[in-house]
């Protein structure tokens, strides 16, 4: 039998869940018809039927505002190979035409994770495989949202960016201030690791634009050597233009490096949660 790759599996078990949304038609007999035209083995068969079932899930929970109310009867791939004797039964009914039966979303939330009567206490007391798909469910979520505001702060560091570089020209070329004055300043306003971030960019645009020799050879000092430094006193304040375009791109750097962070984290335990569904529903 040729290989039957992860996308073709992905795909077949994509069919047979719009077939349950879309028609009522089951899980099992989708999966099954599937199965017999495809020639899967029942490690197959377990494989679609496991991502029909989050699939649908997912489908569901995303359109059903009361939670307890999602459930469906779920694709059982023992039932789907045990009509053959361990193998996916052969079935010559066409896949095109109507559901044979309709499904009902009668099952509890609890029956759709495999828990019995006794010890599923409804959403209160979700099963481990319940758990689990929430749990994923609510990183969509959030993942969605830390992205939305890692989209703002971008665009804010970019503006900030242009504004500072826009500050710093304007001083140098209109004032005369020399660009080492202005990252000595901003060291001692603890923003000299963010400057040096900024003001090397800024040089080399200044010099593209000016051709001044001055600017080729400046030496960004270590901040113990401008301690003591004599600095113009037109840029000797905290809450100048150019000091406080610096602090806004200082804070939004460390914005996108919390947002960067929660982005891994969050992809961390789904990776895990993930990984424990297929346990689960192995």
């Amino acid at each position: 039998m040729p290989a039957t790759t992860p996308e073709k599996l992905q795909l077949l078990a994509t069919i047979a869940s719009n077939r349950y949304l879309k028609d009522g038609a089951p899980l099992n007999d989708t999966i099954q018809k599937l199965a017999s035209r495809e020639g899967l083995n029942v490690h197959q068969v377990a494989r679609v039927a496991e991502m029909a079932n989050v699939e649908t899930h997912k489908a569901i929970w995303g359109t059903e505002s009361d939670k307890t109310k999602v459930a469906f009867e779920l694709a059982d791939p023992s039932k789907i190979a045990a009509a053959a004797g361990g193998q996916p039964a052969s079935v010559s009914s066409d896949l095109m035409g109507p559901p044979e039966m309709a499904s009902s979303r009668g099952p509890s939330m609890a029956e759709l994770f495999g828990a019995n009567d006794a010890g599923h206490q409804g959403l209160y007391g979700p099963t481990e495989k319940q758990h689990t798909v929430i749990v994923i469910e609510k990183n969509a979520a959030a993942r969605g949202d830390v992205s939305n505001e890692m989209i703002l702060a971008t665009m804010r560091h970019e503006s900030e960016e242009k504004r500072l570089a826009h500050l710093v020209k304007q001083a140098y070329l209109g004032e005369g201030i020399k660009l080492e004055d202005i990252y000595a300043v901003a060291v001692q306003s603890d923003l000299g690791e963010i400057a040096l971030e900024q003001l090397p960019k800024i040089a080399e645009e200044l010099f593209k634009g000016t051709a001044r020799m001055s600017l080729t050879k400046i030496a960004w000092a270590a901040p113990e050597e401008l301690i003591d430094r004599e600095l113009p006193l037109t840029i000797v304040n905290g809450a100048h233009p150019i000091m406080v375009s610096l602090d806004a791109l200082k804070q939004y750097r460390n914005q996108l490096q919390q947002y960067n962070w929660h982005l891994s984290r969050i992809d961390d335990e789904n990776t895990i949660a993930s990984q424990r569904l297929r346990n689960l529903q192995g």
